[in-house]
């Protein structure tokens, strides 16, 4: 990012809430490993089966990081890049190729 662009409070806002939203993504990812891992782990040990409760939990924490991930990731920044940023062979294209 430009240092214009870094004074601007209007570009800082914006790029705070992607930031925001990516890291809430990550958060939700993260607590719902943890559980995983310690159903898995036991399991493996010879306990009980995955839980269909703790399943569909899990399941559903990993679904609902995928809103705030992409917008996050996509559409933040390809509202403060503007429509000339998706052009073919522009880093931002590149970028969302990439998602």
């Amino acid at each position: 990012m430009t240092q214009a662009a870094l004074q601007c409070t209007n570009t800082r806002w914006w790029y705070g809430l992607a930031a925001a939203r990516l890291n809430s993504a990550q958060a939700i990812v993260r607590s719902a490993a943890e559980p995983w891992t310690e159903i898995v782990r036991r399991a493996a040990h010879g306990g009980p089966p995955f839980p269909i409760a703790d399943d569909v939990m899990i399941s559903m924490m990993g679904r609902k990081s995928g809103r705030p991930a992409w917008s996050g990731a996509q559409d933040i920044p390809y509202r403060m890049a503007g429509s000339r940023a998706a052009v073919n062979g522009e880093r931002m294209g590149s970028g969302f190729r990439d998602l």
